[in-house]
């Protein structure tokens, strides 16, 4: 019996995971990507590329750390640095591909027109796929194929949004999204409003749909600053700000971690000390309503100072442009700008499959009220941990439950399942937006596919990666300690990712550290607050 036929769209971080678990469960799969390279947003060019979603700027470095974007089963090289920069998280992807033999199953300049039921789909659940070369300027070049599964990875932000405010088309200066922003040179000498209201939370603005892009605003303040003569900053709502690195260690390894689910107001805690250390949010005026677990993760180690120096001012949200200048929602207004540039997020790309099927996914991976699961979403959704170990996951339960090897719940146990979800969302991030707190939902699904690590049965194996699991950072190695796909290694890599996590930054041999008799050892914060968590964990264990 022939193996079957899977078709995956796109090829970033989310299509690449998903060929990678397609082939790993014996599937006949094939990728299409409408580019000449692997890589999606991480893929860099000097030029925006059609349809390309979020750009990348010539500085970006990634605000995750290296050990907690990775996937479950594939490392960074050992020279990678703690927080990579946009190169080595596309280097990582191709080593990656080429690792797992990925390439071959992957067609380039191969753009999808169309995605249709086949007239068999009823009985069989079978997929028409209509392509056409990229580059193809005949209407005629297209070619239909036939597939038993299909697997849509085009990624969550794909069309710049600018918002309709009043007054945009008398401005006289130039305006732009972030999409485009490469590096500050062509404002040099300007005075520039840069608009991040929607990712600061100012819902009535946005179409419920959109999904916010919080850390391009301000890179692109930070990023313009040192050359604009003025830098303004519209922040609308306000957000937290993070620094990539707090006590010691990358941030993500601090707030992404299973305990939290447990005490989410000591994490709330931690977020605003953390966020307040790194400046002042009350006197440089960008504090928002509510506390940092309510935002998306926003991180950003220089605006602060930028903020301090007067290079960036921060101002409240846009509600009017004027024709040299905007008006702001408190009546004040900001006159002689030069350039806006809008950091206002991105519209979704539902052409292939529909609103309806998209936004109402069990899991956020198989749309519920197709009558045959053989589609599914991987990384359409807006993510609070990095985005690979999400569709990696996601990935994982497609490719099983195509290959037979898992059974989804009853539709209406599917349905229930996902109003629990966007209740719990909303309780999280509001109506209006759509971001997950995916490491609960990642954890979800690997329950439902039997690789969720639990803390019994791994304390056999190590008691060191056992506590890790709970009180640790979420590291995605651990999805690869049982269960299918679990590996000899998984066990030695979640006891070396610490130490992977800054093997980049080791570069010096230090001297001896001579002991001082006028200090004394003080632990961070955050680790006198997890000890206090750990101690009355065990004593209601010991109770009970």
């Amino acid at each position: 019996m022939s193996a079957k036929t899977v078709a995956i769209i796109g090829c970033g971080v989310s299509g690449i995971t998903a060929l990678k678990s397609c082939l790993e469960q014996g599937l006949d799969a094939t990728c299409y990507e409408m580019h000449d390279n692997i890589g999606g947003t991480w893929y860099y060019t000097k030029h925006i590329r059609d349809e390309q979603g979020p750009g990348i700027y010539d500085f970006l470095i990634t605000n995750t750390s290296r050990e907690m974007m990775r996937f479950s089963d594939f490392h960074f090289p050992q020279n990678t640095p703690v927080f990579p920069q946009h190169q080595d998280v596309h280097n990582y992807l191709c080593e990656y591909a080429q690792h797992f033999n990925l390439f071959s199953h992957i067609q380039f300049n191969t753009k999808v027109l169309s995605l249709n039921k086949s007239p068999t789909y009823d009985t069989t659940g079978r997929w028409i796929i209509q392509t056409t070369k990229s580059d193809s300027k005949s209407a005629d070049d297209i070619d239909t194929k036939e597939y038993d599964n299909v697997i849509i990875s085009t990624g969550f932000q794909r069309h710049p949004f600018i918002p309709d405010i009043e007054g945009l088309s008398d401005f006289k200066g130039t305006y732009t999204h972030s999409q485009t922003f490469k590096n500050g040179d062509p404002y040099k000498d300007k005075r520039v409003l840069v608009i991040g209201e929607f990712m600061m939370g100012n819902f009535n603005m946005y179409p419920s749909f959109l999904c916010a892009m919080p850390n391009s605003a301000l890179d692109v303040s930070v990023g313009i600053a040192e050359s604009a003569e003025q830098v303004y900053l519209s922040v609308g709502a306000g957000c937290w700000v993070c620094p990539r690195n707090a006590e010691g260690i990358p941030i993500d390894t601090l707030i992404h971690r299973r305990v939290w689910k447990l005490f989410p107001a000591f994490l709330n805690r931690i977020m605003r000390r953390v966020s307040e250390a790194n400046f002042n949010h009350t006197e440089f005026c960008i504090r928002p309503a509510r506390g940092p677990i309510h935002y998306t993760g926003t991180v950003n180690d220089d605006l602060g100072s930028r903020i301090a120096s007067g290079k960036i001012k921060v101002v409240s949200g846009t509600v009017k442009f004027l024709p040299n200048g905007a008006k702001l929602d408190d009546g004040t207004e900001i006159q002689d700008i030069d350039a806006i540039i809008f950091a206002t997020g991105f519209r979704p790309d539902h052409s292939l499959l529909g609103q309806e099927h998209v936004m109402n996914a069990y899991k956020r991976v198989f749309p519920i009220d197709l009558p045959k699961h053989s589609l599914a979403l991987v990384g359409m959704l807006g993510s609070n941990t990095p985005t690979g170990p999400v569709s990696e996951m996601q990935s994982r339960i497609a490719a099983m439950t195509f290959a037979g090897k898992h059974r989804l719940p009853e539709r209406k146990i599917m349905q229930a399942d996902n109003e629990r979800w966007e209740k719990i969302k909303t309780d999280y991030y509001g109506p209006k937006k759509l971001l997950w707190p995916t490491l609960r939902l990642m954890d979800e699904i690997a329950e439902e596919i039997g690789v969720r690590p639990h803390f019994s049965n791994v304390f056999w194996k190590s008691p060191t990666v056992a506590l890790q699991i709970v009180f640790g950072p979420a590291f995605s190695a651990h999805y690869r300690l049982q269960g299918d796909g679990a590996t000899k290694e998984a066990v030695n890599d979640c006891l070396k990712a610490w130490k992977l996590t800054t093997q980049g930054a080791k570069l010096r041999k230090l001297p001896p550290l001579q002991k001082d008799r006028f200090s004394l050892p003080v632990p961070p914060f955050y680790h006198l607050m997890l000890f206090t968590i750990i101690v009355f964990c065990m004593a209601i264990l010991i109770v009970a």
